[in-house]
C-alpha cells in the first residue's frame, strides 16, 4: 500500500460517483458502467453498498469482518484492492466526511 499503517487509518474517504447508475436487487448490485451493466459478487455488493454514503476503505474493512469469515489482512488487502479499481473507473470518487465513530 505504500503508506504506514497510520496513515491508512486516516486515509481518503470514498463515496459512490453520483453520475453512475446502479441497482442493487437481491443482494446483487448492478452497476451501468461505459454503456455495460456490470454485477458485482456477494462481498463486492457488500462492499460497494459501504460507500454508498462517505468511508473510509479500513472503516469498510471492519465491516467485511463483521460480516464475513475472513483475517484482517486479507480483508484489508481485498478491500483496498477493489476500492483502487472501482476508483480507477471513477466509481467511486474522494469526498465528503466519514460518519464519526
Amino acid at each position: 500500500m505504500g503508506e504506514g499503517s497510520r496513515g491508512s487509518v486516516q486515509g481518503p474517504v470514498y463515496v459512490w460517483n453520483p453520475k453512475i447508475a446502479c441497482r442493487t436487487l437481491e443482494d446483487t448490485a448492478f452497476i451501468l458502467y461505459q454503456s455495460r451493466m456490470v454485477s458485482l459478487n456477494e462481498v463486492g455488493t457488500f462492499i460497494w453498498e459501504r460507500f454508498r454514503e462517505p468511508a473510509r476503505v479500513l472503516e469498510v474493512v471492519d465491516e467485511v469482518l463483521e460480516h464475513f469469515e475472513t483475517t484482517r489482512e486479507q480483508a484489508t488487502s481485498d478491500v483496498d484492492g477493489f476500492v483502487r479499481l472501482l476508483a480507477a473507473r471513477d466509481l467511486v470518487i474522494v469526498g465528503g466526511e466519514a460518519s464519526p465513530s
